[in-house]
Parts: structure tokens; C-alpha cells; sequence
């Protein structure tokens, strides 16, 4: 038998410490994101659409409070006591020209401005404009509708006992989004108590979404939370395209027994075999029959039984007005699953969950400025990462570009930011800046 050596592995080599390296920071991409800012009219933006007052002897102004909080929640902060940590950043405030940032208190402070519906649409109107140039009568929109739940800890204004699949009787809110389903960029948002459904509010949601957003073509995905006639009839009156996936009721799914067996087409996805179908129908509640796709899979053996699994199948049910084969608009609406995933990037990559007041108008305030902050984190990485076939997580794109080591020197009469040596995406680095200097 070959005999092995042991081999001791190397001691760990004994590094001394001294905090004595001047000018450091952690965010090195926050003077290429600060420059992003700019080169898309942040600034005007705010200074356009903010009207609330501030005392004349204020030394920092409303907008400047929330372009700050904006470049913050972008940086990876999700609480306004997190400012703490960037208050004395030397990039931060040189960037900035401030000794040093403003107390976090302010920013909690400075969020209660926003005391009322008619001050929360202040910022509505900032978050439109930020994303309107890149939707400039479109030919086709594509939006997913969804709701999400929101978990406070503690007594919130207007949170309420209801839905919550993840903490089942706490208080919470239940807010309506909308995002472009090609590039995950959020539309609109409003907050709502955590006793409503799916369906509160979202009538007008919807249409103040579609008016926001004109297209030649317009096409919407919802959940089953959203099967309505007059969710339906909202689109239909808009000429938008929709597919609403349908709850199971046992009315329908008596229509979809007697549908004969002939009229059923085989389809392989990616889970497996199924079949599918097409048919009319109307349900007491609606105003006129509506085209509905119906899927079904063979149920595995040892299943819980329900109405939907009669004759060893389960069903899915879609309604549309689109006039598309039965397999493409199960095709569309299953792409919507993305729209879950984009929550979840608000939530972890942003804490669009994370409620920072007890009133509600200035916590619907903050949704919004950190939806803000979102979408400026999607332009920002398309901006240095134009050919990217995939979007990366807020987290790895903050990791690869934002929070990036780096000092500020000052050197033959002007400051420098050193960035490291071997930082791998530097092309995409210069590329985006001669982009903004371009623009």
C-alpha cells in the first residue's frame, strides 16, 4: 500500500491592526451611482414635483433629505437609523459637500412631511417620472399586477389583522404593486391595511396605472385575487390585453367537466405532461361569457382529493380577452411568476417590508422612496451592464459595483478616488462613464 506523508498545514501569519488609513470607504460605486443619479435629472426631479415647505432657516431642504434617502436605500440601507453608518463617509460627504450627513433622526423626521394622500402623490410623481422616459408610448406594455403582506410589530396607523400566510394573526399592510413584466421595473404602488383583498383599491389602481403608461399595446397578468368582472371590464373599456388566472369554484369546475374529452390537447412544459383546452363560459357575476383556458395534470396517487381532482386530475383555469391559442396565454401567464420574485427583491434587496413610523401616510411615503431607489438600481445596472442576458440581485450587483473598497487622496491639486487594481469589471466601468458624460 502507498504510504502519504502528513503534511502539517502552514501557520496562519500574524497580521498587527491601526485604524490610521485616512479618507476609506466602503462605497466605492457611490460617486459613479451619484453621477447615474445625475445624468438622469434626479435633482429636477425632485425639485419639480416636491411642493411641501420646509422652515426657510432649514439647513437641509426637503429634496435634498430625499435624494439623500434615495442614494442611501440604493446603497443597501433599509432603515433610516442605518444612516448612521455612512454619516461621516468620506466619499459620501465630499461627493455631497457636507462635513458630514445629517442626523438620522432628520430622516425619520423629514418622512412625516409626508402627512397627507395629496404629499405621498408628491413622491407618486417623482417615482413616474424617474422610469417615464423609458416607457415613451411604448408598442407593447406588458404589467403584472400583485399584492403583497407586509408584517408590522407594533401599533401602526391603519395596520389590521388579516391575510398573513407567514405570521398568521399579527397586524399588518397590504400593498398593491405594479411592475413592467420584461424589466422588473416597478410602475406604481399604494399601501393599504392589512384587512383588505386583493381586490380593494384595485380598480383605480388599475386604471391609474394604464393612464400613467400609455402603449400601443397594453397586456396584464393577475393572480386569482384579482378574478373580478369588474377588474375585467376595466381592461375591457381600456382595450388592454389580460389573462386573470380564475379561483376554483365549484360552479366552474362543473363547466369544465362536462367539456368532451375530444376537445382536450396534449402539452409537455416544465413540469411534465398536461392537457389543455379551451372554452366560453360565464360565471353568475359576469356581464357577458369570456374565453377560458383550462389546464389539467394527472394527480399523483396518494393525494389529498378535492372537487378539482375528479377523475384523478388538478386544474388550472385562465380567463382572457386575448385571442391567442390556448397554449400561448398559459405560456404568458406562467412568465408572471417573475413578479413574485421581484417582490421578494424589494423586500430583501430594499425592505419595501421594513416599516419605519407609526403613521401610515409616511410609511406609504417610504414604499415608495425605496420603489424609487429600486428602479434607479435597475436603470443603473443597465446602464453598466447594457448586454447582460439576466438581471442580477440588488445584493450581487451592489457587491460587484457599489460596495466596493476604495480612498480618497488628494493629489496634484485635485481629489482622486483610488479603486482597486484588479477591479474585474473595469471596461463595463468606463464604458458607463463615457455614456454619462455623452448624455
Amino acid at each position: 500500500m502507498p504510504s502519504y506523508k502528513h503534511h502539517a498545514s502552514k501557520p496562519k501569519r500574524k497580521i498587527a491592526e491601526e485604524f490610521t488609513l485616512k479618507r476609506a470607504t466602503s462605497f466605492g460605486g457611490f460617486n459613479m451611482l451619484a453621477d447615474f443619479m445625475d445624468s438622469i435629472g434626479f435633482s429636477e426631479i425632485l425639485s419639480r414635483h416636491l411642493e411641501i415647505e420646509k422652515a426657510h432657516w432649514a439647513k437641509y431642504p426637503l429634496a435634498t433629505m430625499i435624494e439623500m434617502m434615495a442614494q442611501g436605500y440604493a446603497c443597501g440601507l433599509q432603515r433610516p437609523y442605518h444612516f448612521q453608518a455612512i454619516q461621516n463617509d468620506p466619499l459620501i460627504t465630499y461627493k455631497l459637500s457636507l462635513e458630514r450627513l445629517p442626523d438620522d433622526t432628520l430622516f425619520n423626521k423629514d418622512l412625516r412631511r409626508f402627512d397627507s394622500e395629496d404629499k405621498v402623490r408628491q413622491l407618486l410623481r417623482v417615482h413616474w417620472d424617474v422610469v417615464g422616459g423609458h416607457f415613451k408610448k411604448p408598442k407593447r406594455l406588458l404589467i403584472d399586477f400583485d399584492s403583497t403582506v407586509e408584517t408590522v410589530y407594533g401599533n401602526q396607523e391603519n395596520s389590521a389583522v388579516g391575510y398573513n400566510p407567514h405570521k398568521h394573526g399579527r397586524a399588518s399592510y397590504h400593498p398593491l404593486l405594479a411592475f413592467e413584466g420584461a424589466t422588473g421595473i416597478s410602475l406604481n404602488a399604494t399601501l393599504r391595511p392589512g384587512n383588505t383583498t386583493s381586490m380593494t383599491d384595485a380598480v383605480g389602481f388599475i386604471q391609474e396605472t394604464l393612464a400613467m403608461y400609455p402603449a400601443r399595446e397594453r397586456l396584464a397578468r393577475l393572480d386569482k385575487g384579482f378574478d373580478s368582472n369588474e377588474i375585467m371590464e376595466v381592461f375591457e373599456e381600456e382595450s388592454a390585453g389580460y389573462v386573470i388566472k380564475m379561483r376554483c369554484l365549484s360552479v366552474l369546475g362543473a363547466a369544465i367537466l362536462e367539456i368532451p374529452r375530444k376537445r382536450w390537447k396534449r402539452i409537455s412544459d416544465e413540469d411534465g405532461e398536461a392537457e389543455i383546452t379551451l372554452f366560453r363560459y360565464q360565471a353568475s357575476s359576469w356581464s357577458r361569457p369570456r374565453r377560458v383556458v383550462v389546464v389539467r395534470r394527472m394527480t399523483d396517487e396518494g393525494s389529498q382529493r378535492s372537487f378539482w381532482d375528479e377523475w384523478g386530475y388538478s386544474y388550472s383555469a385562465y380567463v382572457t380577452n386575448l385571442n391567442w391559442t390556448p397554449l400561448d396565454i398559459y405560456r404568458f401567464y406562467n412568465h408572471r411568476g417573475n413578479a413574485e420574485n421581484l417582490i421578494k427583491e424589494g423586500k430583501y434587496g430594499f425592505g419595501i417590508d421594513q416599516i419605519p413610523t407609526g403613521d401610515f401616510f409616511p410609511n406609504w411615503a417610504n414604499l415608495l422612496l425605496k420603489l424609487i431607489a429600486y428602479n434607479i438600481m435597475l436603470l443603473f445596472q443597465k446602464a453598466l451592464m447594457p448586454n447582460a442576458s439576466s438581471r442580477l440581485t440588488a445584493a450581487t450587483f451592489r457587491r460587484l459595483f457599489v460596495t466596493i473598497p476604495a480612498q480618497l487622496v488628494h493629489r496634484g491639486g485635485r481629489w482622486i478616488l483610488k479603486l482597486p487594481e484588479l477591479f474585474a469589471y473595469q471596461a463595463e466601468w468606463w464604458s458607463a462613464r463615457h455614456a454619462f458624460a455623452s448624455s
